[in-house]
């Protein structure tokens, strides 16, 4: 363990929050269950969002960041999803486009005047 996740700082900021911290012992991956178990749901989640999309394999970062959708799924013990709980507020994700949706950006050129400055 490189010292970085056991500092006071972020002891007392997941404290705050009322998040428990669990930790293996240093160069004991079969020993983290749980985030190697994440870490393979994310690299499926990437795997079927690609797929789904026919996007190339090079958008894999892109599609690996949308995985923030993961807490926003619902819990196979509950009918709420981890950001609900977090955010105490069931979402609006209304908005929400599939992955690898045909998107438009547009460029908007911004003036400054002298007086603005």
């Amino acid at each position: 363990m490189g010292g970085e996740y056991v500092s006071n700082e972020l002891t007392d900021w997941c404290r705050e929050r009322g998040i428990n911290i669990h930790y293996a012992p240093a160069a004991t991956p079969q020993l983290n269950g749980r985030a190697e178990r994440l870490n393979m749901m994310l690299i499926e989640k990437t795997k079927a969002l690609l797929f789904d999309s026919g996007l190339e394999k090079e958008l894999w970062g892109e599609a690996l960041r949308t995985t923030y959708l993961l807490n926003r799924s619902p819990s196979a013990t509950d009918d709420t999803t981890p950001a609900e709980l977090w955010y105490g507020k069931r979402l609006d994700l209304s908005d929400e486009k599939l992955f690898g949706s045909l998107a438009y950006a547009k460029f908007v050129e911004a003036r400054i005047t002298r007086q603005e400055m």
